[in-house]
């Protein structure tokens, strides 16, 4: 694998909730950190990124349309292997190659302006100003799958998977 060259880390702008089917980027507990890792909400995970006490929320920058969820449903079907999904590997004690990981090679975007928050449909993220909602429940560990599985998809691996139907 080899690593990418991020430009600066972008300011955290929470106005978005992280519901199911939106895109958020990835950042370290610095709110303002940001730079090329994002990942695709899977259910609705707003209880547990949307709330300031978690870095100051997770900025929603785009969603996915049409049937770009059937896409993101099979590769959450994938097996795990330790929390990356992954084709055709019977054990994680198996030697993995760039053939057992899911690579993204294309996202179409439909709205290339800097300023696309006009054209999201997400409802706005109304935690992030509010009191603290840590006791809510939330699953927000699945995000974090797929941290993991974008961060790969960025180092460029080599296999190609038809995931569209």
């Amino acid at each position: 694998m080899v690593g990418i060259n991020t430009h600066s880390a972008i300011k955290n702008e929470p106005v978005f909730s992280n519901v199911r089917g939106t895109i958020a980027m990835a950042k370290t507990s610095d709110p303002d950190s940001a730079t090329s890792q994002w990942f695709f909400n899977t259910v609705d995970n707003s209880n547990a990124l949307d709330i300031k006490s978690n870095s100051g929320g997770f900025t929603v920058f785009g969603q996915v349309l049409d049937n770009g969820m059937d896409v993101i449903t099979e590769i959450e079907g994938l097996k795990l292997c330790n929390s990356i999904p992954t084709v055709d590997i019977s054990f994680c004690t198996d030697p993995a190659g760039a053939e057992n990981y899911v690579t993204i090679y294309q996202i179409v975007i439909v709205d290339s302006s800097s300023a696309t928050a006009a054209n999201l449909n997400p409802p706005k993220n109304t935690l992030v100003n509010s009191g603290d909602s840590s006791g809510s429940s939330s699953s927000g560990g699945g995000s974090m799958a797929w941290v993991s599985l974008l961060s790969l998809a960025i180092f460029s691996m080599r296999r190609k998977i038809k995931l569209v139907k």
